[in-house]
Formats: C-alpha cells, sequence, structure tokens
C-alpha cells in the first residue's frame, strides 16, 4: 500500500525572484513528464494562466493515444513503461492536483490510490519476485538473508559512505563477484535495471531508498495505476492542460537557446526553432522563463516484428540523439561548468543499451498460456532468469494494460540488459533476433511448450541504445543543477539533472526537478517532501 508522510518536508530556499506570474511567458521544452509536471506547478502552485505557458515538442509526442502502442491484432508495441513507477512524495502531490475523470473520486491521486489498496488486497501473501537460476523456478522473499558477512559489510559501507567518495565509481569496484550473484542485487537489477557497471552513486541512492522494502521482497509491479503510467498519468495530466489553456506547438524543433552575455551566460534572450519547416526564432524577455528537458533515455529507440530483429543501432549520433540532445550539447558548449556534460551519458552505447519486447497473445489459449505464468511466478509480477547471458526478465502485469484492449488479449512485457551476447537456444545476439527468436529464448529457459505459445502470440522488441544512461558512471559536474549557476530566467530538468539524494532511474526525479524549477524561477515560497532514506543512513551516513 502506498504510504507517504506530508511531515517529512523541507523549506524550499533557492527562490531568486518573485515574477508576476500574469506577466510572465513560460516556454517549456519537451512533452515528457518533466515538462507536463512542470506545467501544471506552475498553474496550480505559481498561479500562471494556462495560456501564458507555450509546451513546445520536439519529438512530435503529443498524441498519447492509444494507437502509437499497436493493436492487438498487428501487437502492442510498449516502451520501458514499468520501470519504475512508484507513489512517490512528488508524484502524489503532483496529480493529487489533477482532477479525476470518474465522478466517484475528487483527483487522480484518489482514483490511483484507491486501485493500488484494491490490487494491494489481492497481492497480500504474494511474492514480488521470481528468480530462475541453476537452482530451477523459486520465489524470493527475503533477499537480503543469504548474503555472506563480507557483502553485507560492503553494503554497509557503499549505503553510509559519503558521495564524494563513491564519485567517478562503479558498482563492481565496491562489491566482490558474490554480491552480484546474491538475491538482493538480483532484485535492484530487475526492478530498477541495475548493472554492475554502473553508478556507484546511483546504487549507493537506490540503497539508501529502497533497502527496506527490498528486504522484505516487496518487489512488485506496476499496480499503483490500472494501466501504463502514460494512460493513466500522463493522458489526465495532458487533457488537465489542454482545459487549463496551456499552448500545446506540436512538430517543432527547437536547434538553440541564445544567452547573453556570451562570456558567462545568464539569461535566454530568444528560442532558435524550425516549426514545419520554417525557421521561427522566438523573443524571450528577462522576465520571461525557459525550462528545458535535458536528455532522453528512448532517444534512438528502432523495433523489429515478430518476424524480423530491429534494424542495426546507427553509427551516427544523430540518428541516435534527439532534440533533447542536440539542445543540451549546445548549452554546454556554451557553458560547461553550467550545463554539464552530455557526452557522460549518451557516448557508452554498450554500457547503456537495453533491449524490451512486447508479448501479445490472443485466443482461447492466452487464458490458460496467463494461468499457467501466474501459478509459476506464485503471484507475482517479475520473473528474472538470471541463468540467460541475456540477463532477460519479464513482467506479468495486471490485465488488462491499455484501456480498450480486448477480453481475450493478454499482454507480457519483458527486457534484456545484455541484448549484445549470444542466447543459449537461440545461437545469436538478442538485438539480432526476431520477437518470435526472443520469445522461443525465453520459453525454452522457463521450461514452457513453445509451439503451444508461439502460435498464438506476436512479439515486438524495442532496442533502446540510451534506455540506462542515466545510470551509467559519472563525476561531479556532470550533471547540471536545475538553476545553472548565476543564471537568472532558465532551469534544466528531467533525469539528467542534478538532484540531492533523489534516484535518477524513475519518475520522481522528474517530477521533483519541475517542482523545484518552478519554485525557484518564480519565487514560490513552500516545503518539498524529503527524499526517503533509511533511518540509519540519515542517523550514521557520511553527508556532504
Amino acid at each position: 500500500m502506498t504510504k507517504w508522510n506530508k511531515q517529512h518536508t523541507m523549506p524550499h530556499n533557492r527562490s531568486t525572484r518573485q515574477r508576476d506570474p500574469r506577466g510572465v511567458q513560460a516556454w517549456l521544452i519537451g512533452t515528457g513528464v518533466a515538462s507536463f509536471a512542470t506545467a501544471v506547478h506552475l498553474i496550480h502552485d505559481a498561479r500562471v494562466p494556462g495560456s501564458h505557458i507555450h509546451i513546445l515538442d520536439v519529438d512530435n509526442k503529443f498524441d498519447t493515444d492509444q494507437d502509437s502502442y499497436g493493436d492487438a491484432e498487428t501487437g502492442y508495441n510498449l516502451q520501458a513503461e514499468f520501470l519504475p513507477f512508484f507513489l512517490e512524495p512528488c508524484t502524489a502531490d503532483l496529480i493529487s492536483c489533477i482532477p479525476s475523470s470518474s465522478k466517484i473520486y475528487a483527483s487522480l491521486l484518489d482514483e490511483i490510490v484507491h486501485y493500488e489498496n484494491k490490487t494491494a488486497l489481492r497481492r497480500c501473501g504474494s511474492a514480488g519476485l521470481t528468480v530462475c537460476d541453476g537452482r530451477g523456478m523459486r520465489t524470493v522473499r527475503h533477499p537480503g538473508a543469504y548474503l555472506r558477512m563480507q557483502d553485507r559489510k560492503d553494503m554497509l559501507q557503499v549505503m553510509l559512505e559519503n558521495e564524494v567518495v563513491l564519485d567517478s565509481k562503479r558498482v563492481d569496484e565496491c562489491f566482490g563477484k558474490s554480491f552480484f550473484e546474491s538475491d538482493l542485487w538480483h532484485l535492484f537489477s530487475v526492478k530498477y535495471a541495475l548493472q554492475p557497471w554502473h553508478s556507484a552513486v546511483e546504487f549507493h541512492r537506490h540503497l539508501c531508498k529502497y533497502i527496506e522494502a527490498a528486504q522484505k521482497g516487496d518487489i512488485h509491479g506496476p499496480a499503483h495505476a490500472q494501466y501504463t503510467p502514460t494512460q493513466s498519468i500522463l493522458q489526465p495530466i495532458q487533457r488537465y492542460l489542454s482545459d487549463k489553456g496551456v499552448d500545446f506547438r506540436s512538430g517543432v524543433t527547437v536547434s538553440n537557446l541564445q544567452m547573453f552575455p556570451e562570456h558567462d551566460p545568464e539569461y535566454v534572450s530568444s528560442i532558435e526553432c524550425v516549426e514545419r519547416g520554417n525557421r521561427v526564432v522566438i523573443p524571450v524577455r528577462p522576465t520571461d522563463i525557459v525550462i528545458t528537458t535535458l536528455g532522453s533515455p528512448t532517444s534512438g529507440s528502432i523495433f523489429g516484428c515478430n518476424e524480423e530483429p530491429p534494424p542495426p543501432i546507427s553509427s551516427k549520433a544523430e540518428k541516435i540523439m534527439n532534440g533533447h540532445w542536440s539542445l543540451w550539447f549546445k548549452l554546454a558548449k556554451q557553458s560547461p561548468e553550467k550545463f554539464g556534460l552530455p557526452a557522460a551519458f549518451c557516448t557508452h552505447m554498450p554500457e547503456s543499451k537495453m533491449e524490451s519486447f512486447t508479448v501479445t497473445m490472443r485466443g482461447a489459449q492466452p487464458m490458460q498460456i496467463y494461468s499457467w505464468l501466474r501459478q509459476t511466478f506464485n503471484g507475482g509480477s517479475f520473473l528474472s532468469i538470471s541463468q540467460s547471458p541475456w540477463s532477460l526478465c519479464i513482467c506479468l502485469p495486471s490485465q488488462p494494460v491499455l484501456p480498450k484492449q480486448p477480453g481475450d488479449v493478454f499482454v507480457l512485457w519483458g527486457y534484456a540488459l545484455a541484448p549484445a551476447r549470444q542466447g543459449d537456444f537461440i545461437k545469436k545476439p538478442m538485438c539480432s533476433c526476431s520477437g518470435e527468436e526472443i520469445l522461443s529464448e525465453l520459453l525454452s529457459h522457463i521450461g514452457f511448450p513453445s509451439d503451444l505459445m508461439l502460435s498464438s502470440a506476436v512479439t515486438i522488441p524495442r532496442l533502446m541504445p540510451l534506455a540506462t544512461s542515466a545510470l551509467l558512471r559519472q563525476t561531479a559536474g556532470d550533471r547540471p543543477e536545475v538553476i545553472p549557476p548565476r543564471t537568472k530566467n532558465i532551469a534544466v530538468v528531467g533525469q539528467f539533472c542534478k538532484l540531492r539524494d533523489e534516484t535518477a532511474s524513475g519518475m520522481e526525479h522528474s517530477v521533483r526537478s519541475a517542482r523545484m524549477a518552478v519554485y525557484s524561477l518564480m519565487g514560490v515560497q513552500g516545503h518539498f517532501p524529503k527524499v526517503r532514506r533509511n533511518v540509519l543512513v540519515e542517523k550514521f551516513g557520511k553527508h556532504a
């Protein structure tokens, strides 16, 4: 069950100046959760009229309709929708501002909490994670119970360590080999897509925030909302913003932000963009604000089909990096000190690459298959195939996954963190496999009769070269501050900006950064929920 405590808050003291909400024009670059959250806080907390808020789309993603996910006939195609989604304090505050589409609930928060409480009762007593390894299929209920003493010491040291000491280190530089064979590591790897080569600072933050739930085996899947986060959260927010008169501009590519003075940029003076083939320069006054989303983990995603693998990842950077990346590079060129180092996150594709797949089953057999999988999972939500060279994991979400999903259709979603390795049964890398071959490899690992399922399933693979880029090893200065130093009317938001203590893998990071940007630029006085941290870390941790 979701629990958060609004009493655990901290004052926000980063306000620069109080702007007149009716005199400001707010320019938001990007259409993900960070920009949508920014717009909500501008309206709800800063009292900016919706018509004064302009959201510039760089990837033509305003259409969040179900059609963008495929259909039951040709196969659904979900992104990394389930990694991860938690109803944490800033996210809860955000969706409490959004009216529910149902007359039964006052807000979207009430609607989601009701659904979560209902499904929590159904999940009671079930295991959140099942592991398939050399010992067979087994449930994981207390993953930390069998950690070796040295692994326990290493974990405690990482949790209590100052982040300055962990800076630029990888996780595998802090632990021995045995730790990465433990159930506790499998749990963190499955839920947060963490790998041994990822940032030790990021793993430190995940441990500090989630270790208590992890020790109880609490790793249930996306049960906080009835459908995917896009359907359950982003679509209602977009409808709310449209109703408030927010100016959505699709088909816009922001090419650059002109800032002055050149030697030490403080103000954005104009936004250079291309709109429907025409070059446009949008003037920005010192009293206006510009808030841009940096980077994108889904940038460069390519997908295949049931019969064909995804095409090879392009060797040309411009084919992989969308407008969020190219704009970040241009800002960093103006001032690396203020805008960080995007190359630290987007130039290590062998370490950030991930492949997901969506399995759509239809006909008389899917119910039997779904029931068998539920029993095999022992009521859990995730199956980690730790013995797989691809590091396969599948998620068994509650059905339906999408609002218009037919009643005789069932959808599974899975991913692999090492798609470049050769499979055990399909003797080639996962990224070179068709959807059917991926499903065949998966079924061979779990011992399910493949002919029965392959004949009634369509599997769509999606290759994401930058999926875990926010978790890569990094050093101080790679991530820019939400309000870059010595700037007056610009903020950066999303998974790649710098936030104290917050993990970069989930929705909360983007929502928290959006709220901080609005409060700082608009001079809103208020309190922020503190990032949840282990009591032991709060008391004995070596804080910076």
